[in-house]
């Protein structure tokens, strides 16, 4: 059976496999629809009634299954933890990757506070397994001119 999927990036499927609700997921077959719509073959999944159980889960990918030649899927950084690099100070989790036409933003929400800060070298400092440290411009994280 096949489990249709909307992808905000399509190198997250690269490594083959996807956790669904943390249940490891081996992709067996790739069907695409267009850039970001895929219907997917998954070991396991034999039956629709099975496929469709999956509908609406979590799916994510774990950053560790990536080479470096493979670069890091966008869909990765969702859920990362942001530190401000500045202050050691934690800012938010990625709640979503979008992308403007430009550049990948990272949206990150704590509580009802949302912002956006620009998948770009001249914010984002490092990034490991499970945190993206940031170095701030004034206004990027608040409303006033603070940072």
């Amino acid at each position: 059976m096949k489990v249709r999927l909307l992808l905000p990036d399509p190198s997250a499927l690269e490594a083959g496999q996807i956790l669904i609700d943390n249940e490891v997921y081996r992709i067996v077959a790739e069907e695409w629809h267009d850039e970001r719509n895929v219907n997917l073959r998954l070991a396991g999944v034999r039956s629709r009634n099975a496929a469709h159980a999956l509908k609406g889960k979590q799916v994510s990918v774990d950053p560790g299954w990536f080479t470096e030649d493979m670069g890091r899927p966008l869909a990765s950084y969702l859920g990362m933890r942001v530190i401000n690099d500045d202050t050691d100070q934690f800012i938010a989790k990625v709640t979503e990757v979008a992308h403007n036409g430009a550049q990948v933003i990272l949206v990150v929400s704590e509580g009802e506070d949302e912002r956006m800060i620009p998948l770009v070298d001249e914010f984002v400092v490092v990034t490991t397994s499970d945190e993206i440290r940031v170095r701030p411009i004034p206004g990027l994280l608040s409303d006033d001119n603070e940072s």
